[in-house]
Parts: structure tokens; C-alpha cells; sequence
């Protein structure tokens, strides 16, 4: 839809971008814009005014130029019916436009104008009329009165007005019907309202005559103003210089300018085509009258847009390289501008932030959080100034592939720029990582710190628990075991002991062995990640800040190191605490142990001696001795264990009682065995069996004055065979005598 009043936002427009501009174009665009424009001056060469001014009186449809034509070639042009509200000034308005559109072959010819009759057209024909004969004159031929019914109201001047007409324009007016209307004018060429047949559409083809004036008129502002718009700020360039404010200026109007033509060549166009589909319209559609029009109006059209295009490429082809200067000045004025600015924000605000920043070293975690952040936002503030730098390292780049006279001044701004913001940016890096590993080194501290005080709360922990006769699993016994015991070890009271609870006992000493050693693992490898990091936060300083938090970092490892070393001492005494306790339960079980294999050579003793009736004697003898030296071995082995456990005991601090009643149960299943033999054998055979080095049978002492005979020994304390070589020796030992 082409819009009438457009044309006012246009003239505000190039108000704007040529207001003072002296009219000058090259002499080429001229003779191609002189001859594409001969419609053009047609067209406005008479004083009628334009589409755009009379829109309103047009929109009324007081007469139209249909299209249609006479049988002699003339063009039709009708003149509705008047209203109450007529006024001879709108028709004479409306007959000078169409006028104007009427080329000098028809006007040659004569055109007929047709009244459509009405009650008020008899009441003001003379004016009508009058208005027809001072518009057209010498163009007129012939005015046709039409009424459908055939009946007219004559005035009297109607023989005047015949008269005059014929006098002053060589004219005829006739009052006719439809009937001899057909006769002078065909009925293809005439509308509805008339009997015919011709289509005609006043809105579109209104807005049509709008579109054309308005690119008409486009074309000759372009025309008119494109070449001065560049003529003018050549000479403004040359005569201010090349300075931001004239710079801005020229760039704008110069767009404007351009943005003018382009959209005034994309509307002729469009326009353009319009016509075109108009121009292929068939006679009964368009009429006689209306192809003609609009192949003229095509013609011209086409003529004034091939003129709007060359104006277009000159007027490119000069904004281009007036464009590229001003580009490449707009780029160097923007570079230097830009290039000062960071190079100021990092020397004054930049450096500001750092000392801000300073000393890196803090006195506690919350202020290292402080500080991180602080320099978290200079990072951020510094990252958008390399950001700039980089963005105008780019644009130097790009001056220096075009030929420019500054080049030594563009070289000299990026070496100053790569100074500045390449160490700026160094130091903010810097910084800030020693900021990050400064939280973590005080993270790191507080962590270590922390895992060594619980540790040592649990162990301490679990010593209180054992020394109250808790579980002992976890506890070392260091307190107050001992306090129920008398000066060498023994104990006083012969209660129950705790280590006897359940038969998970020796389990449940060796998990948490591995879960002392696991918590020694961690405690080393946190302890190796403090120093590593401590070391990396001392090389993230500078010198004098090196030198200020060597002592502190030294101060701080050795309070790590100090609680450390003290966690591990209570945790290697535990778990030898552990250790000697695991194996005093494997004495004391491996002693039980020896007991059952005493009762199982008691009871094959026994058998044995009821079922020797009918074997030599030779072989009950050697089977005897072989049963006697196993029960002494079991003995001496269950006696053995039971001295270590003793010890084991006196060393953990734990009573001893248990130990002495198993000793006890150990040396009554001796005896069994040495009375349940004792009464089966020869003299010969108890003789050698009563013997110290020989015999098992010895006098009933008590295990505390047999033990003691073993602490003179060289030899350390005796370590229990394994769970394998007890099953192997009891199966060898006991299997043999069944």
C-alpha cells in the first residue's frame, strides 16, 4: 500500500540531510536524469496542483478518467452526478488533475466528456458546463447529458450554452440515452453506471497516481541533492579537518542521504512492477484509454527509475571511498581515544585496586576469604580491560594493513599497550592466586588441625573405655588397669575378664589394628598436603611477602607437625597395645588348645591301657612312651604359652588371673594324665616315667615358680605357631595314639 502523506516524512527527511546544500550533479548524471524525465516534466508542466495536495477532494470521485474512449480514439471522461454539498472549485480541481494526465496525442484528438444526469445536475449544469469549458477549451469535442430514462428538465440557456460552447471551443452538448450513447461510445468503454461493461476501481487507481507522483518527485530530490550531499562534505572534511564532531556529521548525512535513494529505488520497483501487471489487463477490463495511460506511465516510470539507479552507483561508488577515509579516521581517532583510557584506568585505578589488595597474607581464615574476593573482582575489572586490549590490538592490526600515514604513531600505542596491560594483568594473576591458595592453605591448616585433635579425642577416648573395662578393642589400658593388681604384676581379685567377653575378641583387635593404621595413612597424606601446599602458597608470594609469612607458614607447619607427631606417638602405643593383646588371646586360646589335646591323650591312654592285654610287650612299651612324650610336649608347649601370656598381660597392664586359671586347668589335665598311667605300667616304666628329664610325672608345683624358671632364659618371649601348624601338630600328635 503506497501511502499519500509519505511524502511529508520524506520532505522532513531530506530537510535534515540537505538543508543548505548548493544544487551541483556531474554532467553525465544529468543528461540520463534530463532524458528519463520527459513524462515527468509532461506531467507537472502545467499548474494543476498534484495528487497529494487535492487527495481528499480526489477521494470524492466528482470525475474520473475511466479509461474508456469514443469511437473516434478520444479518452472518456465522466463527470458523476453532483450532491446537495457541490462546489464548482473541487470539479475544476479534479478536471486540471486528469487534464494533466492526458498526453498531447489525445488532447489532438478531443476528449468527450460524459455527464451522468440528476436533479441537481439541472439545477447547476450551466456551472458545470462552464467548469468543463474553462479546463479543457480547444481539448474539447463533445459533452454528452446522460439519462437512462430519457427525460430531461431543458432549461432555457440550454440553446446558449449550445451556442456558446460551440463558439468558444468548436464543441457540441447533446442530451442523450443509453441507446445513442452506444452509438459514439462503445459500451466495453463505458462503466456500470452507464450500461458498459469496464471495470474501474477509483481507491486503487487513486493510490496508484499517488505512488507515481511520490517516486516522481522522489527522483528529482535525489536528482537534486545526492551530488551536493557528497560535493558538501568533501569540503566540510577538507576545510574543519578530520574531528569526531564533523566526522559524526558527515557519516550521518551522508547515510541518510543513501538510505533516501535506496528506499526511493526500491519503491520505483516495486512500482514498476505494479504497472506492469496492470499494463497486461484485458480491453474489457482496463479499456482503450487506460492501457495507453498505463503503458505511458510505464514507459516513464521505467525511464525515471533507470535514471534513480545510475544516480544510485555514482552516488555508491563516491560514499564508498569518501566512507573508507572516513572509516579508517573514525577507526584511528577511536584507537588512539581508547587506547589512552586503559592505559589511565590501569595506571591510577588498576594500581589502586592492587594495593588494596595488599599484604596477601592474612591473619586468620575470615580474612583471607576477604581478600580472596577482593581480588576476584579486580580479576574480573582486569579480564574486561584485556578484553579492550585485545579488541584494540585488533583494530591496530587492521590500520596497519591499509595504507595509513600514522603507522609510527599506531606502533608506539600498541607497545605501550602491551606494557601496561600485559604486566597489569601478570600481577592481578598473581595475586590472585596467592589470594585462592592462601584460603586453601588456611583451610588446609584448620582441616589437618582438626582431624588431629579427633583423632587423639577418640583415641583418648577409647582408652578411658578400656581402662574402665569396656570393650578393648580401640582402648590401650594406660590409665588405672592395674590398680586391682599387686607389685609384681599379679592380680588381687580374680574376676572375670573382659578380654573373655565373646569369641569375636581377636576380630575385633585386628580391625581396629587396620583401622589404626588406615587412620595413620590419613593423617600422613593430610599432612603431606599441608606441606605441599604450604610450600606453593610461600612460592606464590612475592619477595618481601615471602620473607613476612616464612615465619608464620613455619610457625603454623610446626604446630601441624607437633600435634601431628603427638597423634601418632598415642596411636603407635595403641597399637601395640593391640598388637600384645591379639597375641596374649592367641597364647591363652593356643594354651586351651593344649588342654583338649591332654584330654584327648587321657582318654586314648585309657583305652589304650584296657586293650594292651593281647600286645607284646615291646610294642605297648614303645606306644606308651610315644603317648608320654606327646603329653609332655603339650604340657611344656600349653606352660610356655601361658608364661608369654603372663607377661603379655603384666605388660598391657590387665590381670592376670585368667592366665593363672588356665594354668591351672593345664596342670590338672597333667595330672590326669600322669594318674591315669601311673596306675597301668610296670615298675620299670613308672621308674623312668618319674625321672625330671624323662618322665611327664612331676611334682605339683605351682605355675608361678614354674614360670619363674623361664625368666633367666636368653631367649624372648615365645611366639605361638600359627593356626596351620597347630591343626598339622595336633593331627600328627593325637591321630597316632587312637
Amino acid at each position: 500500500m503506497y501511502q499519500g502523506d509519505a511524502m511529508l516524512s520524506l520532505g522532513e527527511k531530506l530537510k535534515r540531510v540537505g538543508a543548505n546544500l548548493t544544487p551541483a550533479s556531474s554532467r553525465s548524471s544529468l543528461e540520463k536524469s534530463e532524458r528519463g524525465s520527459n513524462y515527468q516534466q509532461e506531467l507537472y508542466s502545467n499548474p494543476g496542483p498534484g495528487a497529494t495536495e487535492i487527495v481528499e477532494v480526489l477521494r470524492k470521485r466528482l470525475a474520473v478518467l475511466s479509461g474508456g474512449e469514443d469511437k473516434r480514439g478520444g479518452p472518456v471522461v465522466t463527470i458523476f452526478a453532483p450532491q446537495d454539498d457541490f462546489n464548482s472549485n473541487d470539479l475544476k480541481q479534479t478536471l486540471h488533475f486528469l487534464k494533466d494526465l492526458i498526453g498531447l496525442e489525445e488532447r489532438e484528438i478531443g476528449l468527450s466528456v460524459l455527464l451522468e444526469g440528476s436533479p441537481v445536475l439541472n439545477r447547476c449544469l450551466e456551472e458545470v458546463i462552464g467548469s468543463v469549458q474553462n479546463v479543457f477549451g480547444d481539448c474539447l469535442n463533445a459533452i454528452y447529458v446522460y439519462s437512462s430514462h430519457g427525460l430531461w428538465n431543458k432549461s432555457r440557456s440550454s440553446p446558449d450554452l449550445r451556442k456558446s460552447l460551440q463558439e468558444n471551443s468548436g464543441a457540441t452538448m447533446s442530451f442523450v440515452t443509453q441507446q445513442k450513447l452506444f452509438k459514439v461510445i462503445s459500451p466495453f468503454q463505458l462503466t456500470n453506471e452507464f450500461g458498459g461493461t469496464l471495470e474501474y476501481n477509483h481507491a486503487a487507481w487513486l493510490e496508484r497516481q499517488l505512488a507515481i507522483e511520490k517516486f516522481l518527485r522522489d527522483a528529482r530530490i535525489i536528482r537534486k541533492h545526492a551530488e551536493s550531499t557528497i560535493h558538501t562534505c568533501e569540503a566540510r572534511l577538507d576545510m574543519e579537518g578530520p574531528n569526531p564532531a564533523s566526522v559524526e556529521d558527515i557519516q550521518r548525512s551522508c547515510d541518510a542521504m543513501g538510505d533516501v535513494i535506496q528506499n526511493t529505488f526500491v519503491n520505483g520497483q516495486k512500482l514498476l512492477l505494479s504497472l506492469q501487471s496492470e499494463t497486461t489487463g484485458s480491453l474489457s477490463q482496463c479499456g482503450k484509454g487506460a492501457l495507453k495511460q498505463n503503458a505511458s506511465q510505464l514507459r516513464s516510470v521505467k525511464t525515471v527509475l533507470d535514471s534513480v539507479a545510475s544516480i544510485k552507483n555514482s552516488y555508491d561508488e563516491r560514499w564508498k571511498a569518501l566512507h573508507g577515509a572516513l572509516r579508517q579516521i573514525s577507526n584511528m581517532q577511536r584507537f588512539v581515544q581508547e587506547s589512552a583510557e586503559v592505559v589511565s584506568w590501569v595506571e591510577s585505578e588498576g594500581e589502586r585496586l592492587l594495593k588494596e589488595g595488599t599484604p596477601v597474607i592474612a591473619a586468620s581464615f575470615e580474612e583471607a576469604l576477604v581478600k580472596r574476593k577482593h581480588m576476584h573482582q579486580v580479576a574480573a575489572l582486569s579480564m574486561e580491560c584485556y578484553t579492550r586490549y585485545l579488541q584494540l590490538k585488533s583494530l591496530a592490526q587492521h590500520l596497519l594493513r591499509e595504507p595509513n600515514p600514522d603507522i609510527a604513531t599506531i606502533q608506539s600505542t600498541i607497545q605501550r599497550l602491551d606494557a601496561t596491560c600485559q604486566v597489569f594483568a601478570t600481577k592481578v594473576d598473581a595475586r590472585r592466586r596467592a589470594s585462592e591458595l592462601a584460603v586453601v592453605f588456611y583451610q588446609t591448616f584448620e582441616h589437618t588441625l582438626k582431624l588431629a585433635k579427633d583423632v587423639e579425642r577418640r583415641v583418648c577416648a577409647g582408652n578411658s573405655s578400656s581402662a574402665s573395662g569396656g570393650d578393648m578393642s580401640g582402648s590401650t589400658g594406660t590409665d588405672s588397669a592395674c590398680d586391682s593388681c599387686n607389685s609384681d604384676g599379679c592380680s588381687v581379685a580374680d574376676d572375670e575378664d573382659p578380654l573373655l567377653a565373646d569369641g569375636q575378641t581377636i576380630q575385633d583387635a585386628h580391625k581396629a589394628i587396620l583401622e589404626l593404621d588406615e587412620t595413620s595413612t590419613v593423617l600422613r597424606s593430610n599432612l603431606e598436603d599441608f606441606k605441599r601446599i604450604s610450600v606453593a602458597f610461600a612460592k606464590s608470594l612475592q619477595n618481601r611477602e615471602f620473607e613476612a609469612a616464612q615465619p608464620m607458614v613455619q610457625r603454623m607447619c610446626g604446630a601441624i607437625q607437633k600435634d601431628m607427631d603427638s597423634v601418632r606417638t598415642l596411636i603407635d602405643t595403641k597399637r601395640n597395645h593391640l598388637v600384645q593383646t591379639v597375641q596374649l588371646l592367641s597364647c591363652e586360646q593356643d594354651a586351651k588348645q593344649s588342654i583338649h589335646w591332654l584330654e584327648d591323650l587321657c582318654l586314648a591312654a585309657q583305652n589304650s591301657l584296657e586293650s594292651d592285654s593281647g600286645i607284646e610287650e615291646q610294642s605297648s612299651r614303645l606306644k606308651h612312651e610315644k603317648m608320654d612324650t606327646t603329653a609332655k610336649e603339650a604340657y611344656e608347649y600349653g606352660r610356655r604359652l601361658l608364661d608369654t601370656a603372663v607377661k603379655l598381660r603384666k605388660s598391657c597392664k590387665y590381670k592376670t588371673g585368667p592366665s593363672m586359671r588356665i594354668a591351672d586347668r593345664l596342670f590338672n589335665g597333667w595330672l590326669r594324665y600322669i594318674n591315669i598311667t601311673k596306675g597301668g605300667r610296670n615298675s620299670s616304666q613308672s621308674s623312668s616315667m618319674s625321672s625330671p628329664s624323662s618322665s611327664p610325672i612331676t611334682p605339683k608345683v605351682p605355675l608361678g615358680k614354674t614360670l619363674s624358671t623361664f625368666k633367666n632364659r636368653r631367649s624372648g618371649i615365645f611366639l605361638p605357631p600359627t593356626a596351620e601348624a597347630r591343626k598339622l601338630r595336633s593331627f600328627h600328635s593325637c591321630s597316632s595314639l587312637v
